[in-house]
């Protein structure tokens, strides 16, 4: 298995509080009511990142899209389910 494998894995199956806290970001609530909108990643000027997220989202999506959210700040490639 390589390393990219590896980590993808790792990223995976590790718990999305420790996901934030080993990238620094922080999730925040976004008042945007698009239906169409799942989230986004805001990256302010002095380094620190936002997972800005919708509010009232089923609980399993607001995982998967800030854990998706989270592999592309940090270059993971994320497998499909």
């Amino acid at each position: 298995m390589s390393g990219p494998e590896v980590l993808s894995r790792l990223f995976a199956a590790a718990p999305l509080e420790s996901l934030l806290m080993a990238t620094g970001a922080e999730l925040v609530e976004c008042p945007i009511e698009d239906d169409e909108f799942l989230g986004g990643v805001v990256e302010r000027k002095d380094g620190r990142v936002f997972l800005a997220m919708p509010p009232g989202r089923p609980a399993v999506e607001r995982e998967t899209m800030a854990r998706d959210l989270l592999a592309r700040i940090v270059g993971v490639e994320r497998r499909a389910a």
